[in-house]
């Protein structure tokens, strides 16, 4: 069961970094590009597309970093990031401002898909990595507990 468990937390965190390492991509990239969506600013931070893009690009990379150096603490620092991305999206909605999520860079176009689309992607990814986080965060301090009680008790009857 725990062997399981391990395997299903370390895919989850494997797809983390992919995705992570990927959105930071299409970002650098889509900085270098003379697209028209760079002529908005972001409506949050009142920066430039272009600038958001690297800033984001640098983040990301700074995020996947985090997650593979820091072990005991990737489900933490998963949801950290999931919360910090939703609440992005919550801000945008809440301030009601027409704009879609630019979070992928260009990557809608790359896709084929509409913007709307790449919205909903990116929002439903940062509920993935807060729920599955704090998830796999729970779980495995349960999972921590019992196998420490176990220890306790065999070392009893030892």
């Amino acid at each position: 069961m725990l062997c399981g468990f391990v395997i299903a937390s370390r895919i989850y965190w494997i797809s983390v970094v992919i995705f992570l390492f990927a959105a930071s991509l299409a970002k650098l990239l889509s900085s270098f590009l003379d697209l028209p969506i760079q002529a908005k600013d972001d409506p949050l931070f009142g920066l430039s597309q272009r600038s958001m893009w690297r800033i984001g690009f640098v983040l990301d990379l700074v995020f996947v970093g985090m997650l593979c150096a820091a072990e005991n603490l990737r489900n933490q620092i998963i949801a950290w990031i999931g919360a910090l991305f939703l609440s992005y999206h919550a801000m945008i909605w809440l301030m009601q401002l027409p704009t879609v999520c630019p979070c992928l860079g260009n990557a809608a176009a790359w896709l084929g898909l509409t913007e709307s689309a790449v919205g909903k992607l990116s929002r439903g990814f940062s509920v993935y990595m807060l729920l599955g986080g704090v998830w796999l965060w729970k779980e495995g301090r349960k999972r921590a507990r019992t196998a420490l009680r176990q220890a306790a008790t065999d070392a009893k009857e030892s």
